[in-house]
């Protein structure tokens, strides 16, 4: 959604996407993904560890947590 709520388009949402990979670039930090990704007991204690260790880190898991989203698009399907 946009400043006003409203829906992004398609071709808004992808341009939103492409700003992100953009601005992430070459980093070497770990995706968030392969936290939510891992064993229940590791990623619990791993999320601790990140919240104990910035007020930062604990602001941006609420964030990502409270906005998930699920992104499909036909045409990025690989074809078969």
């Amino acid at each position: 959604m946009d400043k006003d709520g409203i829906p992004l388009s398609t071709a808004g949402l992808e341009a939103q996407i492409a700003q992100v990979i953009k601005l992430v670039g070459e980093s070497t930090a770990i995706p968030v993904d392969t936290l939510a990704s891992e064993n229940r007991d590791i990623w619990a204690e791993a999320r601790e560890n990140l919240i104990k260790s910035s007020p930062k880190n604990a602001k941006s898991l609420d964030r990502i947590e409270s906005n998930r989203r699920l992104l499909s698009w036909p045409s990025m399907i690989p074809s078969r």
